[in-house]
């Protein structure tokens, strides 16, 4: 089985992030992605919601498509959550199968702040989406050798932008599932942030 690996903050999850899991598991051959929520996020400085509230918010935005699975494995270590660590566990979790690893341009870009980075390029392939605004020359060249560039549509949706929204009174629909503007509704989420 090729499984793939989309860790994050999803502070919240949007529809971004559902149209990248898609186009990567189509675009890579995947037969599954395996969501995987961060529990503290090293290199994030925002406040964020909790991980209880963000892994239910993926679970719902999830419900309904047995290609993509939500795991608590970050979220029930309680620590810092390193990727490599978490690419460990998957890799021998499925031995058996081919793990890759999503992630988006922007992120590969930051790559060399990451704990043990040498040793991640080595564990899995990567599979890299595009992003608005930066461009596949941007990838170290270590780092192209070893992915696979998968080239997303354009869409213009952000968390932050929904957080922002929230704030300000905004509607989030069509940028979030419904059952994920229900939930943020119901736990006043991100009226502070």
């Amino acid at each position: 089985m090729r499984i793939g690996l989309l860790g994050g903050t999803f502070n919240p999850i949007h529809f971004g992030h559902l149209v990248l899991a898609e186009e990567c598991r189509k675009e890579a051959d995947l037969e599954k992605i395996i969501f995987i929520p961060s529990s503290i996020p090293p290199h994030k400085e925002q406040k964020i919601a909790g991980a209880e509230h963000r892994y239910n918010m993926v679970k719902r935005a999830t419900r309904g498509n047995k290609d993509l699975i939500v795991s608590r494995v970050e979220l029930d270590r309680k620590e810092i959550s390193f990727t490599y660590k978490t690419i460990l566990y998957f890799k021998k979790k499925y031995a058996q199968n081919q793990v890759y690893f999503i992630l988006g341009i922007d992120s590969v870009l930051e790559i060399h702040k990451w704990k043990k980075k040498n040793k991640i390029l080595e564990f899995c392939p990567f599979i890299v989406a595009t992003r608005p605004g930066y461009r596949i020359q941007e990838i170290p060249f270590a780092v192209r050798k070893i992915v696979k560039i998968i080239k997303i549509p354009k869409i213009n949706i952000s968390s932050s932008l929904i957080r922002e929204k929230i704030k300000t009174g905004e509607s989030i629909k069509n940028l979030v599932p419904l059952s994920v503007e229900k939930y943020i509704k119901k736990h006043k989420l991100y009226q502070q942030i």
